[in-house]
């Protein structure tokens, strides 16, 4: 699948993954191919993008037709 995360400044990650696991508010989430639709908010901590790992900001994450998308307030 397709993941892209942004911060204001700009693109920080742009390219595919086996998988992804994210801070949510409710939770920390595990996404895969093929994941129903979704839209969520995130807590600052670390999002994994198969193994590498990108320190990020409060933000959101969109699931949609096997593309995730990231969008938060900072990251390193």
């Amino acid at each position: 699948m397709q993941v892209e995360i942004a911060t204001p400044e700009g693109v920080l990650f742009s390219g595919e993954a086996d998988s992804v696991t994210a801070p949510g508010i409710i939770g920390e989430m595990g996404i895969l191919n093929d994941h129903a639709p979704l839209i969520a908010g995130l807590l600052e901590g670390k999002v994994r993008v198969n193994q590498k790992e990108i320190e990020t900001k409060a933000g959101f994450l969109k699931v949609s037709d096997n593309r995730i998308i990231i969008i938060t307030e900072g990251a390193k």
